[in-house]
């Protein structure tokens, strides 16, 4: 014999068992996908305490320096002092005019017995004003053989150059050019040297104009009128030969 189920008794608790069903939730959000619909999703963990964010800026490119005005002008094309002192040319001008870097003077029997040409041109601020002067030089050989140097020093004075300095240099370990370079604002010079026996009619020491044993180092500063000998000191070459070892423009940043 069935039992009989009071209707009231049933829906009262078909409803507790829909209420119990509906009070239990998902810990989820809803993400719009658009007007009238969206998506649930898992909500997102959030960031551990120990991450941090850094926010990296963009590397900044430093805008260069613009060009000093100095470097605008044409030293292969141009006029110098001339030299060696010495030297009188039976004709032409006593200057040295350059074109293209180069200049040829007294042509003899077809062949050139003296040439000129440009060496190096280096910048630095020599006289503490903040601006670049122009260290020139330019090198002269002589036919059969033989070469001699000078620098020229040059500065911008109204937009015009002036030159403020020149030094003639020998040839080989006769005076010739060891190094050029800018320490600060001195020029450093390294000539060779060496002494002629006139008694002997020869070289100090047996050697030539090849083979120096010392050289001079002097430092040239400019103390506002010209450019002074400040410190000068001799020193033994360490190499069998008169080699030529660089100019300014060869320094680190030079």
């Amino acid at each position: 014999m069935r039992a009989h189920v009071d209707p009231s008794v049933w829906f009262i608790c078909m409803a507790q068992i829909m209420l119990a069903l509906t009070s239990v939730s998902c810990d989820t959000r809803s993400i719009g996908a658009g007007r009238g619909n969206s998506v649930n999703v898992p909500a997102a963990a959030s960031p551990s305490p120990s991450t941090v964010i850094v926010n990296t800026p963009s590397p900044q490119t430093a805008n260069p320096s613009p060009a000093s005005p100095i470097r605008k002008n044409d030293f292969k094309n141009f006029i110098y002092p001339w030299y060696p002192t010495d030297y009188i040319p039976p004709h032409g001008e006593r200057k040295i005019t350059l074109r293209d870097g180069e200049m040829k003077v007294d042509a003899a029997k077809n062949t050139d017995r003296l040439w000129a040409s440009l060496a190096n041109i280096s910048y630095a601020d020599l006289t503490g004003d903040g601006k670049e002067e122009a260290i020139v030089t330019v090198t002269t050989n002589f036919d059969p053989n033989g070469s001699v140097a000078c620098i020229f020093v040059y500065t911008l004075r109204s937009d015009e150059l002036r030159l403020l300095w020149s030094h003639e240099t020998g040839d080989r370990a006769n005076g010739g050019l060891r190094s050029l370079r800018v320490e600060g604002f001195d020029l450093v010079m390294e000539q060779y040297d060496i002494k002629f026996d006139w008694a002997k009619g020869s070289y100090e020491e047996g050697t030539a104009l090849c083979c120096p044993k010392r050289f001079i180092r002097s430092h040239y500063r400019w103390d506002g009128e010209r450019f002074e000998k400040s410190k000068s000191e001799t020193l033994p070459n360490e190499y069998d030969n008169a080699r030529f070892l660089g100019y300014p423009s060869d320094q680190p940043g030079g």
